[in-house]
């Protein structure tokens, strides 16, 4: 196993070593640091500033695998299991080849209740390597879900088990066009939750084109859901289109002018996209936000 697993970190001294940390995070305030921080956090049991050191960590390195792996168990100790899966696909993206992030990912998705696409990455993780399962840190109890943070997800098909032929080759994140005008009716008889639902599976396996036709439908059903518009903004955020991502943000804060995490999102797209003033706008107004719902940003 090539990464660090923080829950199994042993630390003489948690608080010491969040207090040095933090000094150096003051003078040069890198990703790693970031990183270092917040497994010493997870480790004395605060799982929330974990994650929000992991997203500052991914702000100033948004490839950085250990801070994709940090959050994914952080989410998961907080009952965020969906939100777990997500990271540690992102974490898989980058590196295919590491057994361990299969069996991780699998305790994540056996606590959504996935058991299907928990069985298909115990047996990817075998694949790679038969030792896998004595490598792995035990997995928390589950921690119960946070109504406000955690988003349902549905168990899916898998993809069929070896020796099943290969999938067709994945291609590059295609250029995604202009969102689609919002439809007053729709033919489909799924109901816009099943739509959302397909949309955030079809993210975690990095479709951004289709989970985005999916959102397209959910919308044309829900044209005032807020949730959906900060959804479809990850979708073309992910694909790399700022200027769709940051419409579906704006849209989503004029639906709800306290939605905290648009605001965060947004802020991140306008500085991709170059925005700095935009940026330094929207985080000062996640702050603000943030003092209001009680929820510590920093």
């Amino acid at each position: 196993m090539k990464y660090a697993f923080f829950l199994a970190t042993a630390l003489c001294s948690h608080a010491q070593s969040i207090q040095n940390l933090t000094a150096q995070i003051q003078k040069t305030p890198t990703a790693a640091l970031y990183v270092d921080r917040g497994s010493a956090y997870l480790a004395a049991g605060d799982a929330r500033q974990a994650v929000a050191d992991s997203d500052r960590a991914l702000d100033r390195d948004a490839l950085n695998i250990q801070a994709l792996i940090l959050r994914g168990q952080a989410n998961s100790k907080l009952g965020r299991h969906s939100d777990a899966v997500t990271d540690l696909t992102g974490a898989i993206a980058l590196d295919p080849d590491d057994a361990a992030l299969y069996m991780v990912r699998a305790a994540a998705y056996s606590a959504t209740g996935d058991e299907i696409r928990a069985l298909a990455d115990r047996q990817e993780a075998l694949r790679l390597d038969p030792s896998a399962t004595a490598v792995l840190p035990s997995q928390p109890p589950p921690v119960a879900t946070v109504p406000a943070v955690a988003e349902p997800v549905v168990a899916v098909t898998a993809p069929a088990p070896p020796p099943a032929p290969p999938p067709a080759p994945v291609e590059a994140p295609p250029v995604v066009t202009a969102p689609k005008p919002i439809q007053p009716q729709s033919t489909s008889t799924e109901t816009a939750d099943a739509h959302y639902r397909r949309a955030k599976d079809l993210l975690d396996q990095r479709k951004f084109a289709e989970a985005i036709a999916d959102l397209d439908i959910a919308i044309g059903m829900e044209p005032t859901n807020p949730i959906l518009f900060n959804t479809r903004g990850y979708a073309y955020y992910l694909a790399r289109d700022m200027t769709h991502a940051i419409v579906d943000y704006d849209q989503a804060i004029r639906l709800n002018p306290d939605y905290l995490n648009a605001f965060h999102n947004r802020a991140i797209a306008k500085r991709n996209a170059g925005d700095t003033a935009g940026y330094e706008t929207d985080r000062q107004r996640e702050i603000e936000l943030g003092k209001k719902l009680g929820i510590p940003v920093r």
